[in-house]
């Protein structure tokens, strides 16, 4: 079961498109100031959204602490995860996924398949490129 914790830096933007249906998906600066979903494959985010906000409404995001995370790929309890095009998340590791930014690690206390919701340590503030 997942499950959520301190999420000590917590803030709010306008979906600039309807993300109503991504709640616990990653997602990233949009073009007028607001945010929009993750599409590239390892790109940076902001943080993990926490509501279902339609286009114009608030979106709640998560950039630092404990949060839900829908994964769309299998990932292993302490791995790390970054983005896919696919508007989710995977587990980043090994050389195939060097060079993409790491936004977290899996602490869902067992491995997970694509479309679970897992438990995950986000940090989107201080991330860093897998080498």
């Amino acid at each position: 079961m997942s499950w959520e914790q301190a999420q000590p830096v917590k803030f709010t933007r306008v979906a600039e498109a309807d993300l109503s249906d991504l709640q616990y998906h990653f997602v990233k600066a949009g073009s007028s100031g607001g945010v929009v979903t993750s599409d590239t494959v390892g790109e940076d985010c902001l943080g993990v959204l926490q509501n279902k906000p339609t286009s114009g409404k608030e979106a709640v995001i998560v950039a630092l602490g404990i949060s839900k995370l829908k994964v769309m790929e299998a990932i292993v309890d302490g791995e790390d995860i970054g983005t896919t095009d696919t508007t989710a998340t995977e587990a980043e590791g090994g050389s195939a996924d060097s060079g993409h930014y790491v936004l977290g690690k899996s602490l869902h206390g067992q491995a997970a398949v694509a479309g679970d919701i897992i438990t995950a340590a986000i940090n989107c503030i201080s991330n860093h490129l897998l080498a």
